[in-house]
């Protein structure tokens, strides 16, 4: 998913004349380069290899060798998945991030002194340049793995030469195609390629996204699997303890029945015996074990004593029995769920909701609130359902906030709507303001600006003349 085209344009917003290593840093499957303006993070992971610009973070990872070090060169190799850095005396980074081949080779004077994974030559990359006149009609273009390669050939012919043209004036519009629910393609250029899609107003920020998605959801999937095992494991219990408490004990009809025969046959029972054999009315023969220090009435009652006791044990048992098989059927319920994906799905709503702030009004309803323009993007775009509404301050900046509506078609009371206001107004430039107009409609008529994000078009708008304030937070 990440092309060689991709990490062409990163490269280009990254200014390296007289840069030099600040720091290096190891975090995880993250290497970052930090420079002295900002940091290059290549993530070597086997199915996430990628880079992106950003903070970097982490432990210092050959810090002697490499911090301070003047910086004599910067680039990507021959439009491929390979950015290498060489230092003014001599040392050396090779970053690739390659999918299943994704390495970091660090050289002092050509002798490897770290390498992740086995160092081999890199095949030799073949196809048309992207910003000749031919990569439009060439089935092998520099900077392009197969994926987006088969899909960009399956284009109009004149949308493949749209796509290329705008991708040699540095016309970018990067978007990120969905299959499956999950970040498929990368591409600089959006095009229509029949696939749900997501548009982004820069080319780190698509990156970043989708790779911390692919990652979220492989942390989701985790989860998923640990609650099944732990259900499976809890079912299996419960099924084991169900079969010991339904093996039957003692039959207390039984044993009242043996002391009844005890006191029938009393003329019978000689002392000292241990056992007898009894006939009853029904024509049934039971042998009976006595206890030879005790008389025949004594005996009896050790039976009716038994039989008692049981006939407890047998109604707790009922209960217990009851109770479990009633936890029996819940967690085949929720085995179900999860299997079904609606666990899946709500895992999903957990994590996304953590990211924003959150309050609650007093009718009970969730305001969500984004924390800068990504997350309001994110926020409008991603977590709001068509039906939730949209809250704005006019005329001013100020945070995207949405209004969850549980049921699609039922609005808020008036209330509630104004307190959704006031919360959005309360986080905008205007919140020291006494009265503050707030624009709010339901998400379906709001529309992104392209190129300027957390700007937003809406229609059937309505407003509200609101206080700012916030109700209370993180319900």
């Amino acid at each position: 998913m990440f092309d060689g085209i991709l990490l062409h344009f990163l490269m280009r917003e990254v200014k390296k004349e007289k840069e030099w290593i600040k720091d290096f840093l190891k975090d995880g499957w993250n290497f970052s380069l930090v420079l002295s303006r900002t940091s290059l993070i290549f993530n070597l992971h086997p199915r996430y290899a990628h880079m992106k610009i950003g903070k970097g973070k982490g432990q210092g990872f050959f810090t002697t060798l490499l911090r301070g070090r003047k910086i004599k060169k910067l680039e990507q190799v021959d439009m491929d998945r390979v950015v290498v850095v060489e230092t003014g005396d001599g040392k050396k980074i090779e970053f690739i991030p390659a999918g299943k081949g994704a390495n970091l080779i660090i050289r002092d004077g050509g002798e490897v002194v770290f390498s992740l994974r086995e160092v081999r030559e890199l095949p030799p990359v073949e196809g048309v340049s992207p910003f000749s006149p031919e990569a439009p009609f060439s089935s092998s273009v520099l900077g392009f793995g197969r994926r987006s390669m088969k899909h960009l050939l399956s284009l109009p012919p004149e949308e493949r030469e749209r796509f290329f043209r705008d991708l040699r004036e540095g016309k970018l519009s990067p978007c990120v195609y969905i299959k499956d629910e999950k970040p498929y393609l990368i591409l600089p250029v959006e095009v229509e390629l029949g696939m749900e899609k997501r548009r982004f107003s820069s080319l780190n920020d698509a990156v970043s996204w989708a790779f911390e998605e692919l990652e979220r959801r492989e942390e989701r999937e985790r989860k998923i699997k640990e609650a099944l095992k732990k259900i499976e494991r809890r079912i299996e219990n419960l099924r084991y303890s169900l079969l010991q408490v339904e093996r039957e004990g003692e039959n207390p009809e039984v044993l009242q029945r043996k002391g009844e025969l005890i006191l029938m046959n009393q003329h019978r029972i000689k002392k000292g015996m241990e056992k007898i054999v009894l006939e009853d009315w029904e024509g049934r023969q039971y042998e009976i074990e006595l206890d030879p220090s005790l008389s025949p009435v004594d005996n009896a009652q050790n039976y009716f004593k038994k039989a008692k006791k049981e006939r407890k044990k047998r109604e707790r048992k009922e209960e217990l029995r009851k109770r479990m098989e009633e936890e029996l059927k819940k967690l085949e319920e929720e085995k179900e769920r999860i299997l079904k994906g609606e666990v899946r799905e709500r895992v999903r709503e957990e994590e996304r909701v953590e990211k924003f702030k959150c309050y609650i009004t007093s009718g009970g309803y969730r305001v969500y609130v984004g924390r800068n323009a990504q997350e309001n993007e994110e926020l409008t775009f991603g977590f709001a359902r068509p039906w939730d509404l949209f809250f704005h301050v006019r005329e001013a900046p100020g945070s995207h906030t949405i209004m969850r509506i549980p049921e699609k078609g039922k609005m808020p009371p008036m209330k509630d709507i104004e307190e959704a206001a006031a919360i959005a107004a309360y986080h905008s430039k205007m919140r020291t303001s006494s009265v503050v107009p707030v624009s709010y409609t339901e998400r379906r008529y709001v529309h992104g600006i392209k190129g300027k994000k957390g700007l937003v078009r809406i229609e059937r708008e309505k407003v509200v003349f609101v206080r700012p304030f916030k109700t209370s937070k993180n319900p």
